[in-house]
């Protein structure tokens, strides 16, 4: 498990608030990727973060049609609006870094889209 020191560092380019999710807080930034900062600075999330940038790795160069992942940074604290304050006095905040896609979760899809949905999801699963 990496400590969020050891992580590189990585600066946002005009990020902006895009969501609050199940993991965490989402960012979009001016040069098109997404930065997700977890819920809190905590061992147990950042291990959570690093998994989830190992599955990316793994989808995206498997040939699966996911964001191009970047790969895990810190971040300064200060530079993301919106987080909470206790992200104010550690610094720095784990970051999983990748492309920005537009699209809706799944439960916000028309039955129209679902159905969509579910048949390009059977396309990428016999891949």
């Amino acid at each position: 498990m990496a400590l969020i020191d050891a992580l590189p560092p990585f600066e946002p380019i005009n990020p902006i608030y895009v969501d609050f999710g199940a993991e965490g807080y989402v960012y979009h930034c001016a040069d098109s990727l997404a930065i997700k900062v977890p819920l809190a600075p905590f061992d147990q999330y950042l291990v959570r973060l690093e998994n989830e940038n190992t599955i990316n790795y793994r989808l995206y160069f498997g040939g699966v049609a996911v964001p191009q992942p970047v790969g895990l940074f810190r971040i300064a604290a200060a530079s993301l609006p919106t987080l909470p304050a206790f992200y104010s006095n550690s610094g720095y905040v784990p970051a999983l870094v990748r492309e920005f896609v537009i699209g809706k979760e799944y439960n916000n899809l028309t039955d129209v889209q679902k159905v969509k949905a579910k048949s390009l999801h059977k396309i990428e699963i016999n891949r």
